[in-house]
């Protein structure tokens, strides 16, 4: 009998005799298998605190047993590069970064050793944007979906929903040797292709987002042997469309029929709060008019003004990993005054509420695909100009996925708002030169 788990994830110990049955997809009779495997990525963002105790039962390990020693090797490499100190593409060692030197990161069984780590099931570990929007509220709705879900992780390699994991600080662009542990050998396509196998997938729907997660996976060899569909974002590309792709999740696509899926010939496209979001089956290049991966962001300098901030220390130009993509037209990002009072007279729920030449400026920094919402807070009634004027400061060294900022203009009742830019924490730099170079342009 081998290992198993159930379209939640669950390993149930019982052997799968699926039927094998003919369906008709984009006109030609295919013999395939019936069940989807949705892949998506983990995130930055991870709670703290978790169990002593660890259980295999619902790992990704126990349920390729074939190849979970290859993993289990894979991911204690990649732990030992954390611990012998590498570097993260912002300067910091990586065993220094707060979750891997706070808990700590232990080579627990997990990672292939046998320390004592604290645990919690992957879903409700990561807190990203994808996860926000896809379980506000934390009731671990991945398990109530008949599909199969893997999670992508540069530390864990795959990772089902409910397997325990620590808390942990990796990605895949703080060194490029984390990247080749897990492409050498095409390793982890041939992780993904054992569970393919083992559970009898006969589509895969990639929702990683981030090219650099979708990149790890030889995509040629994956699509001769299954299915692929891919997402793509409308107005946004790479980590920027998670929220979007979080919803769609939520709101479509946990307990979609598996007749949906395999019924889509060329793309489709799906509606969210966020943009559109189209699942094509060009698992390389996205179908006119979609962005797809981003071009290379634009070069941005720091300007000599108002919005600097003189308790930020000195801050040299990011590296090209560490730049915040610049997108080519605005998109619809949350913009609310969460009941504060305003220099507008009334109350901000949606960008579309604030004056034309305002929401001009808020489109501006939109573009930057790390902007995930802006918020406005307290406002004075004096300052004003004849013309709105948006300046934002320089963040501190705490990194806590904000950016100060004041519009300043003709408002009705003043004439200074006072503006908190929720950006993704850790890229608050890369995001602040983005957002200096948008607001310079005229």
């Amino acid at each position: 009998m081998r290992a198993q788990l159930d379209g939640r994830g669950h390993c149930n110990g019982i052997a799968s005799n699926r039927i094998i049955e003919n369906r008709i997809l984009t006109g030609y009779c295919h013999l395939m298998n019936d069940r989807i495997l949705f892949l998506c990525c983990c995130s930055n963002k991870k709670l703290a605190g978790g169990e002593r105790a660890y259980s295999p039962v619902k790992s990704m390990p126990l349920a390729i047993p074939r190849h979970s020693r290859d993993l289990l090797k894979a991911r204690y490499t990649v732990f030992q590069h954390i611990h012998d100190g590498a570097t993260s593409v912002r300067g910091t060692l990586l065993r220094d970064l707060p979750y891997n030197a706070d808990s700590p990161l232990v080579p627990g069984p997990d990672l292939g050793g046998n320390a004592r780590g604290r645990y919690m099931p992957a879903a409700a570990r990561y807190r990203g944007r994808f996860y926000q929007e896809l379980d506000p509220d934390e009731h671990g709705v991945l398990g109530e979906s008949p599909h199969h879900w893997l999670i992508t992780s540069a530390l864990y390699g795959l990772l089902t929903p409910e397997e325990p994991i620590q808390r942990y600080s990796c990605h895949t662009l703080d060194d490029s040797e984390i990247t080749r542990i897990w492409i050498n050998d095409g390793l982890l396509t041939s992780l993904l292709l054992e569970y393919v196998r083992v559970f009898e997938v006969g589509l895969i729907v990639d929702l990683t987002a981030d090219g650099s997660y979708h990149r790890l996976f030889d995509w040629e060899r994956i699509a001769s042997r299954i299915g692929v569909l891919r997402a793509f974002g409308a107005q946004n590309a790479g980590p920027a469309l998670l929220p979007a792709l979080g919803f769609l999740v939520r709101d479509r696509l946990l307990r979609a029929p598996a007749e949906e899926m395999f019924g889509i010939a060329e793309h489709r496209t799906y509606i969210t709060d966020y943009e559109d979001v189209v699942l094509t089956r060009s698992y390389f290049d996205p179908p006119e008019p979609f962005l797809g991966e981003s071009s290379p962001p634009e070069e941005l300098e720091l300007p000599d003004d108002e919005g600097t901030n003189p308790s930020a220390p000195p801050r040299p130009h990011p590296g090209p990993n560490e730049e915040c993509i610049v997108l080519p037209r605005p998109r619809d990002i949350r913009v609310t005054s969460e009941g504060h009072g305003t220099i507008f007279g009334h109350p901000i729920t949606h960008i579309r509420d604030l004056p034309p030449d305002a929401r001009r400026l808020l489109d501006r920094i939109s573009r930057a695909a790390e902007v995930l919402d802006v918020r406005l807070r307290r406002f004075r009634s004096s300052g004003g100009r004849p013309d709105y004027t948006l300046h934002v400061a320089q963040p501190g060294t705490q990194g806590d996925g904000t950016i100060a900022g004041k519009l300043r203009g003709p408002g009705r009742i003043g004439g200074i708002q006072e503006l908190r830019i929720r950006v993704t924490p850790g890229r608050e730099w890369a995001t602040y030169l983005a957002l200096t170079g948008l607001l310079d342009r005229p």
